[in-house]
C-alpha cells in the first residue's frame, strides 16, 4: 500500500506520516525535486533514522511508481505531493490512495511561527512574516499562480517545510515518543517547487495543489493543538484499511444505489436501489414518477411539489419509489428462483415497498440512511425471515466533531 499525502505548509504531512511508520510500519519515500537525472531514479538511503525507517528518494514520479509497483507488498507513506501531474503514475494503481491534510488558515500561520522559532530563526524572525504574506505564498502553492510580487525568502522556505502541532511536554512521551523537533526531522524534507518555478505557469491546473487534493481519496481535518487529539483520530479512521483501496461487495453495490439516485427526479429525496443475485445486478430502480409522466421535478407529482411533509398525502402521490421500480422491473420470477436475492438501497425501504419485498421473496435488505418508518419495517421484515442490516461505507472525511475542538 502506498499512501501519498497532499496538503499545504503546515497542515500536519508530516505527523500523519510519523503516525503510519510509528503505528502501521510504512516506510517513507520522497520526491527528490532538486534530484540529478543521471541517478536514474534509484533508490538512495536519506536521513538520520533510516537504520529504523529505510527512507528513499526519486527524481520523478515515474521512478517511485515503478519501485512501489515492484514492492507492491510493503508499505510506503509519501510525503509529500504536491502537483496534480505528479499523481498521474500511481491514480492508475490499485494499491495507492490519495490522502488530504489541511487545517484552517489562521492555525497553519501559527504553527509556522512556532515552526521558525523550534527551528532556530528565534522571535524576531517568526514575527518577520505577516500574515498576508503567508496568505500570498501559500495561495502561490495551492492554486498553481505566481504572487504579483516576490514573496518574502522565509515564506518560501517555510513553503519547504510542513509544521507540526503544537505538542505539550506531557503528551510527548506518548506519541511517538519523540519532541516536536525530533518528529519534524525523523521524517527528512523533499525539496518543493517555490511560488516562482519557472516550470509553473501561473494558474496552470497542473501545477496546483487545491486540484490535486480534490482528487483526494480521503480528507483529514488538522486543526489539533496536540499530537494525541490527532492520533486518537487517526486511530479511529480506519485510513490504512484496504477497503478504501478496493471496496467490499456491500460497499460497491451501495455505491451503486447512490449513482442510480442521482437519476431520481422526485422533489422530495434522492434513493436509489439495486437487486442482486450471487452478486450479480439483476435490476435497478430510482424514485420519481413513471414512465410517460412529466418528471417530478418538473411539475408532474403535485404532493411533491407542494411541499407536503414527510409522511403526509402518500396516497396522492405519483412518484414511484426506487426499491418498486426496480422491484417491478425484476418481476417476481427472476427474485425469487435460483439463488437468494439482496436488495440493496441508499435508504430504509418506507413500510409499503417492505410488503413488496416480502411478497417477490427477497431475502436480505441493506440499507445506508435511516428512514421515518424503520422500526415497522425491521418488524415486517423480521417476521417474514428477511435479514435487515445497516451498512455505512468508509468516511471519506476523517475529523472529529468540530463541537468538541477548541479553535
Amino acid at each position: 500500500m502506498l499512501i501519498a499525502l497532499a496538503g499545504p505548509t503546515c497542515a500536519g504531512k508530516r505527523t500523519v506520516a510519523q503516525y503510519l511508520m510509528n503505528a502501521h510500519g510504512f516506510q517513507p519515500v520522497y520526491l527528490d525535486r532538486t534530484a540529478s537525472k543521471a541517478k536514474n531514479g534509484r533508490p538512495t538511503a536519506a536521513g538520520p533514522h533510516s537504520a529504523h525507517h529505510p527512507t528513499t528518494r526519486f527524481a520523478c514520479a515515474d521512478d517511485l511508481a515503478h519501485f512501489v509497483t515492484s514492492n507492491w507488498a510493503k508499505d510506503y507513506v509519501l510525503c509529500s505531493i504536491e502537483k496534480l501531474w505528479e499523481w498521474d503514475p500511481f491514480m492508475k494503481r490499485p494499491f495507492c490512495l490519495l490522502v488530504a491534510v489541511d487545517a484552517p488558515l489562521s492555525v497553519r500561520f501559527a504553527r509556522s511561527r512556532r515552526w521558525v522559532v523550534a527551528a532556530g530563526g528565534g522571535d524576531a524572525a517568526a514575527a518577520a512574516e505577516s500574515f498576508a504574506e503567508f496568505c500570498e505564498a501559500d495561495e502561490a502553492v495551492l492554486y498553481g499562480g505566481c504572487p504579483p510580487q516576490a514573496t518574502p525568502a522565509l515564506s518560501q522556505n517555510k513553503l519547504a517545510t510542513d509544521g507540526a502541532p503544537a505538542m505539550s511536554g506531557s503528551t510527548a512521551g506518548a506519541i511517538g515518543r519523540s519532541s516536536p523537533t525530533t518528529t519534524a526531522s525523523s521524517v527528512p524534507e523533499s525539496t518543493v517547487y517555490s511560488p516562482s518555478d519557472d516550470s509553473a505557469e501561473p494558474h496552470d491546473r497542473n501545477a496546483s495543489l487545491y486540484f490535486l487534493m480534490q482528487r483526494a481519496d480521503a480528507r483529514v481535518f488538522n486543526p489539533y493543538a496536540s499530537f494525541d487529539d490527532l492520533y486518537s483520530v487517526l486511530r479511529i479512521s480506519q485510513l490504512t484499511n484496504t477497503e478504501r483501496l478496493r471496496p467490499s461487495w456491500d460497499t460497491y453495490f451501495m455505491e451503486l444505489c447512490n449513482l442510480a439516485a442521482r437519476r431520481s427526479n422526485c422533489m422530495k429525496r434522492r434513493v436509489g436501489c439495486i437487486l442482486v443475485k450471487e452478486r450479480r445486478i439483476i435490476a435497478t430502480g430510482y424514485n420519481g414518477t413513471p414512465r410517460g409522466v412529466k418528471n417530478c421535478n418538473q411539475g408532474g407529482c403535485p404532493r411533491c411539489n407542494d411541499n407536503t411533509p414527510c409522511g403526509s398525502g402518500l396516497d396522492i402521490c405519483l412518484c414511484l419509489h426506487a426499491e418498486e421500480n426496480a422491484l417491478l422491473e425484476a418481476g417476481r420470477e427472476r427474485v425469487d428462483r435460483g439463488g437468494d436475492t439482496i436488495l440493496y438501497c441508499n435508504t430504509c425501504p418506507c413500510l409499503g415497498c417492505a410488503k413488496k419485498i416480502v411478497q417477490v421473496g427477497v431475502k436480505e435488505v441493506v440499507y445506508s440512511l435511516a428512514y421515518g418508518m424503520d422500526d415497522m419495517t425491521a418488524r415486517l421484515l423480521v417476521e417474514a425471515g428477511i435479514k435487515l442490516r445497516q451498512h455505512m461505507p468508509l468516511d471519506s472525511d476523517i475529523v472529529r466533531s468540530l463541537a468538541s475542538l477548541d479553535i
